[in-house]
């Protein structure tokens, strides 16, 4: 590992290792600070990982259309979730190694830690050093939200990256927040076996969506049984040791094995430090070249939060390495 550089990137999601090869590709010195494993949420804990979950849920459900179709089995379907969480890490490995090899055909040098902007061209890297660049890329990415609830520490709540790890199928499972997020979930554990509940705060499932695909992607859940309450707060979640108790704001209550929390993800600001790097409602300021306030500083994907999809990061990516370059701005 070098000390100095013409490209720090902090983060190895889609706008981090986007930025570092386009930059690479551009003749630039590039190093790669990533302090889990490249690929971000989306190869490691998001759309990989659920569209994995998603396929063997729809091969569960039409298995149901079998016999009308003239195909017997021999035993009903079920689901060996050690298996399907293998498949799933399989998925995952094999592209997370195709970004690793990405990475290294360009001749970007990745370095594994936390990294923490110090000021304009200097990064802390914890246990490994201070590194020094002409320009930093800030693409830390996001984490799931948490609600302030009461209960909402226990071991019985998952938030989405916990419950693609688990090796068994819940018996019951409520899931809080009627997003993207929550309906891909329900819908893959449903189709494993739970009994799913769904708990949305606003009048309807994806609120963000026009309310035509709200309606029918409710009567699609309903369908498939799962049950779905919209207009519902939580009051309070309580772990009973052997189940959760998910208490409405209307008093009713629900009892679930576990509980999912799943109401939408934030920005992960820990990379900038106390840098200075301006935030505002917990998100990085940028312009509209995607440059912080702080000199030499860029924060493309969801670190500034404009638009949360992993293909608007790779945009954001390509366009900072090639403006933090100095070659024409996108």
């Amino acid at each position: 590992m070098q000390d100095s550089y013409d490209l720090i990137v902090v983060g190895g999601g889609p706008a981090g290792y986007v930025s570092a090869i386009r930059a690479a590709q551009l003749g630039a010195s590039v190093v790669l600070v990533e302090r889990d494993r490249v690929g971000g949420t989306c190869l490691n804990r998001g759309c990989i990982p659920t569209k994995s979950y998603l396929r063997t849920a729809e091969i569960l459900r039409e298995s149901g259309e079998w016999k009308t179709r003239g195909i017997v089995s021999q035993a009903p379907l079920g689901i060996d979730m050690k298996a399907a969480l293998a498949c799933k890490d399989g998925a995952v490995k094999k592209l997370t190694g195709g970004v690793q090899a990405l990475l290294k055909s360009n001749g970007v040098e990745v370095v594994t830690g936390t990294g923490i902007l110090l000021h304009s061209g200097e990064v802390h890297v914890e246990g490994r050093g201070t590194l020094k660049a002409g320009a930093v890329v800030l693409a830390g990415g996001s984490v799931s939200t948490r609600l302030p609830i009461p209960g909402v520490d226990s071991r019985r709540v998952l938030l989405s990256e916990d419950i693609l790890a688990l090796d068994k199928v819940p018996a019951s499972l409520a899931v809080i927040g009627g997003g993207v997020i929550g309906v891909e979930l329900a819908q893959i554990f449903s189709a494993f076996g739970a009994k799913v509940t769904i708990i949305e705060l606003e009048p309807r499932l994806l609120p963000g969506m026009d309310d035509s695909l709200s309606d029918g992607m409710r009567a699609t859940l309903e369908k498939r049984g799962i049950s779905v309450l919209t207009g519902a707060g939580i009051a309070e979640l309580e772990d009973r040791g052997g189940s959760l108790a998910v208490r409405l704001a209307d008093g009713k209550e629900i009892s679930a094995e576990y509980a999912l929390l799943s109401v939408g993800r934030r920005p992960d600001l820990s990379c900038i430090g106390s840098s200075g790097v301006a935030t505002e409602r917990g998100r990085v300021v940028v312009d509209e070249d995607l440059k912080t306030n702080v000199a030499g500083v860029y924060a493309p994907g969801d670190i500034n939060g404009k638009k949360m999809l992993a293909h608007a990061a790779f945009a954001m990516g390509e366009a900072v390495a090639e403006a933090a370059l100095g070659h024409t701005k996108r």
